[in-house]
């Protein structure tokens, strides 16, 4: 049996930690283990995380004296990992019961596969309750394998986002280089879609996982941040450019899946590069510049009309 680790760094999340380890404990398939990166949290994020690993076996935490940021934590929890698939959660999201079991599954059928990703969905808690606001990307009506060249395809004609919620193969992620710091809010997307498009990923149509809405989120605010999102961007093109990656370049630029970074037309262009410029990118991508800062509901109506290809 294929085992799994889960590798969760944490910052000051104290609030939503219960939440999201509870989720953990519920899967119908639980994970082999565990890893708890506290990164030089100042509230009672790390009380949590040891109260936790004294109820539950294949716990392990490691706690960081200063923050060092959420991709360098995640390639220590990557260090320690032994799984032969690899999940790289937040402290802040939610998973469905059976989440693991439904990845696994198909992984087992089709273990060339890089990674197993689902339909993203985000939620929303407002006074004690829950909203999830799914967006199904229908690109099968069951469970499914993409080579790597039928996902380029896919990508082309919708929106795919694979998150940082899909299930990867360790060795794949090892072969990668785990996570770039400087590429910081964008690591788990370079991450996956270069495992991805090397090895082909599977998918899971249906509600498994669902990310906190937080407009104020690492993400949120970076992208927003011209400065910050233009250095991390120079860095994406650096990496992507260099020949460790001239396998998968070609499937980023016609695959149009740089159009998910806010800005990468503009990079583009300023590095003179007109091949990855194709319609059906730029309209993505400007759609998705548009969307940057209004509320969910709005991003996802915004996003769904300018994502089918032409």
């Amino acid at each position: 049996m294929k085992t799994v680790s889960i590798v969760l760094p944490v910052f000051n999340h104290a609030d939503f930690l219960p939440a999201t380890l509870a989720s953990f404990r519920s899967q119908t398939r639980p994970a082999d283990e565990l890893i708890l990166i506290d990164d030089g949290s100042t509230d009672d994020s790390l009380k949590i995380a040891l109260a936790f690993a004294k109820t539950n076996s294949g716990v392990v935490v490691r706690s960081n004296r200063l923050n060092r940021g959420v991709n360098a934590s995640a390639q220590e929890g990557l260090a320690l990992a032994r799984g032969d698939y690899i999940l790289f959660a937040a402290a802040d999201d939610l998973w469905f019961p059976e989440y693991l079991d439904s990845a696994l599954a198909i992984l087992e059928k089709y273990p060339q596969a890089g990674l197993c990703f689902f339909d993203p969905a985000s939620f929303i808690e407002e006074n004690g309750s829950r909203r999830i606001m799914p967006n199904a990307l229908k690109l099968s009506e069951g469970p499914a394998h993409l080579s790597p060249e039928e996902l380029v395809e896919v990508c082309r004609q919708k929106r795919v986002i694979i998150s940082g919620m899909c299930l990867l193969n360790r060795q794949a992620v090892l072969a990668e280089g785990g996570f770039d710091a400087a590429l910081r809010w964008h690591g788990d997307f370079f991450l996956n879609f270069c495992v991805a498009f090397r090895q082909g990923a599977c998918y899971v149509p249906g509600l498994h996982t669902c990310w906190r809405y937080q407009p104020q989120s690492h993400l949120s605010k970076g992208v927003r941040d011209t400065t910050a999102q233009r250095k991390v961007l120079s860095r994406l093109m650096e990496l992507l450019y260099d020949q460790k990656h001239e396998d998968v370049r070609e499937a980023f630029k016609r695959s149009g899946v740089l159009s998910l970074a806010r800005g990468s037309w503009k990079e583009m262009i300023s590095r003179g590069d007109w091949s990855g410029l194709h319609p059906t990118f730029l309209r993505k991508a400007i759609t998705n510049d548009i969307a940057w800062g209004m509320p969910p509901f709005f991003q996802m109506v915004i996003r769904r009309r300018g994502r089918m290809a032409a």
